[in-house]
């Protein structure tokens, strides 16, 4: 039954159907504010106190939420406006109780709470405001006026936004939608302004259909827990499609699967990496969550087969599969894994077999991406199951070094036609031999990643990749054996994009020159690392990049011979970068052994002349492992006259008292 509400123009008050002022609709005029009342006092003698002025109705004691403990305030209620006015009145004599004086003064309506605690909040609008019917509908028939009613337009909101209760003049639909742009944590925080928000927030959590918790907590100790996570889905749980807790997994339980099960039917996309999932978790993930389409689980120690097993036969619609780092996968679980699995990434699953790769095999024949590096049991049986039935893989990742592939099993690779992307960064097995097959073989690739392997990769594997021509991004960082003539082959195909050859000691001024003449679609240039690098290329690529129609090019000159406060970019599209992005454990120098020079190499001399010119190999152990160029240098070098007057007793001042023990006793 619908109730009219007569607001009255001229006054600008809303009277309530019932006939009272809506003033009082608190009592307001029979009520006082009682303050500095002593914590000892009860709510029955604060009563019997006030009783000397009139019959009191109601005494509310304001306690502590937590302790229940008295905060010194009070609102005490009476039953006529006579007797609230004898207490206003009354003397500091009348006020005394339990040794404080009490302080009194007429109750008022609070900002705060002024909806949660009122009548309809529809009342509380301006007479410039048409009222909203339970279908949505405004309702112009309720004023009565003969004014047009209008609504206000929204300067006048924006005025008033700074108002009493402003945003209170706000339909709910308005509200919900304010409320479905907040953060998770503001979504939350808006719940406990009023029982409206708190209503309209939980009912807005239906636009919520992505919850991750990336930048939300500060710190390693403060982070997601298993009662907030269960807090939240309850929530906004039903109507999730994608959930993400890998960027706060370390106080998470097992019980997180639980929370997600119970309240999450109708996920598609779960990342639970890092999170002490375990393989009862993925059954109960995989039964409750029948129509998950993509699922992450990086850097799992408490999962293996069996739980994967489990979540392969209950999620059969799964077309995106991560599970790297968990070195409890051998490959058991893949006869069970869906034919519907397009990316798979089993990187530094270190435990997977040929088996598993088998059977990896003959069920996908879908499959375009798959990640196996560092996978150390691979063989070359292993590379000719994915050449014959994965015809249609366009990526391809082999990073690391695998001691049971040879360059003849890599060679295969040349038969997956459609092949775009491929990685085999420091794969010591990559030779001149298997880069000619991948540039014949895999005609269409893009992206081409052969850093690090420096061993038996020359110019004339280089070179074959200029049959590459769609080739847009190139990577031959550590590449001892590369030189000039090789990198100023590929430069006349002209489609590179990205250039990453750091530590390239063979790469002088004379290639780049040849880049920036003849492609001018590039992007990144890095050169981190190779010292014969001066400012002459780098000049040739400000000048021909001073046309304002020229893509904007990235250079990474760390490490170089190049000295860019000699260089002018302000008219180029040349962006110069001067970090040094290589990594010394990656050079090809790093394995250089230089036998330490000490004052017993003339007395190994003596030894070889007097042996016939043979001298016994030195073994390793007597070796000092250095980059190339670097200066060894002898304790005998040290002249004893320079330590006079030099106290080294104190030297381990602050440091672990057992060396300095140890330092005594030696």
């Amino acid at each position: 039954m619908e109730e009219n509400t007569d607001i009255n123009l001229s006054s600008g008050k809303v009277e309530s159907p019932s006939g009272r002022d809506d003033g009082d609709k608190f009592n307001l005029q029979r009520k006082i504010f009682v303050g500095n009342i002593s914590y000892r006092v009860k709510q029955h003698q604060l009563t019997k106190h006030f009783s000397q002025f009139g019959t009191v109705d109601y005494c509310y004691v304001v306690k502590d939420h937590l302790k229940k403990w008295s905060r010194g305030i009070a609102f005490v209620t009476f039953q006529d406006k006579k007797s609230m006015t004898r207490a206003l009145q009354a003397t500091d004599e009348e006020l005394m109780l339990d040794g404080r004086l009490m302080r009194v003064a007429p109750a008022e309506e609070s900002k705060r709470v002024s909806y949660s605690e009122g009548a309809n909040w529809q009342t509380r609008l301006p007479p410039s405001l048409p009222t909203q019917t339970q279908d949505g509908d405004t309702c112009e028939s309720d004023f009565h006026c003969s004014e047009q009613v209008t609504l206000p337009n929204v300067s006048h909101l924006e005025l008033d936004a700074c108002g009493e209760c402003a945003i209170q003049r706000l339909y709910d639909d308005s509200l919900m939608l304010i409320f479905s742009f907040l953060s998770v944590k503001e979504h939350v925080r808006v719940e406990r302004v009023c029982r409206r928000w708190r209503h309209l927030a939980q009912k807005s959590w239906n636009r919520q259909h992505k919850l991750q918790f990336r930048h939300m907590f500060k710190g390693f100790i403060k982070g997601l827990t298993d009662s907030i996570l269960n807090s939240l889905l309850q929530r906004c749980g039903v109507y999730l499609r994608a959930l993400d807790l890998s960027a706060s997994p370390q106080l998470l339980s097992d019980l997180c699967a639980d929370s997600i099960g119970a309240n999450c039917p109708n996920l598609t996309e779960l990342n639970v990496s890092g999170a002490s999932v375990t393989d009862v978790s993925l059954r109960t993930i995989a039964q409750a969550c029948p129509k998950l389409r993509g699922f992450i689980q990086e850097r799992s120690f408490y999962v293996g087969d069996k739980g994967l097993t489990s979540l392969f036969q209950g999620c059969q619609s799964l077309e995106h599969v991560d599970v790297q780092n968990n070195a409890g996968i051998v490959g058991d679980c893949f006869h069970s894994l869906p034919t519907t699995v397009k990316y798979l990434n089993l990187d530094h699953c270190t435990k997977l077999s040929d088996l598993g790769l088998r059977k990896i095999c003959l069920r996908c024949k879908h499959l375009t991406e798959l990640y196996i590096s560092h996978c150390k049991s691979v063989t070359d049986q292993s590379l000719i199951n994915i050449t014959q039935n994965l015809k249609r893989l366009k990526v391809l990742h082999m990073e690391g070094s695998y001691s049971q592939i040879t360059s003849s099993g890599l060679k295969k690779i040349g038969q997956l036609i459609f092949l775009k992307e491929l990685s085999l960064s420091q794969n010591s097995a990559v030779d001149d031999g298997v880069l000619v097959q991948c540039a014949v073989g895999c005609s269409n690739l893009t992206n081409f990643d052969i850093s690090g392997c420096y061993k038996h990769v020359t110019d004339l594997g280089i070179q074959a990749l200029t049959r590459c021509s769609d080739l847009s991004y190139l990577n031959i960082s550590y590449l001892s054996h590369v030189s000039d003539s090789c990198v100023e082959a590929l430069a006349t195909s002209g489609k590179l994009q990205s250039l990453v050859a750091r530590t390239c000691s063979g790469i002088t001024d004379r290639a780049m020159m040849a880049f920036a003449d003849l492609c001018y679609g590039l992007e990144l240039v890095d050169l981190s690392g190779c010292f014969d690098i001066s400012n002459h290329s780098v000049e040739r690529f400000i000048i021909t990049r001073m046309d304002e129609n020229s893509k904007p090019l990235t250079i990474v000159l760390g490490g170089t011979s190049a000295e860019p406060e000699h260089l002018d970019t302000s008219r180029s599209s040349v962006t110069i970068n001067m970090y040094n992005l290589s990594m010394p454990h990656l050079k090809a120098d790093r394995e250089i052994m230089l036998r330490p020079a000490d004052s017993s190499s003339e007395e190994e001399e003596e030894k070889e002349e007097e042996g016939g010119g043979q001298s016994e190999p030195v073994s390793l152990c007597h070796q000092s492992v250095m980059a190339a160029g670097a200066e060894i240098t002898s304790d005998n070098e040290w002249d004893v006259n320079e330590l006079d007057g030099f106290e080294c007793d104190d030297y381990l001042i602050g440091d672990d008292p057992l060396e300095e023990e140890r330092w005594s006793l030696s």
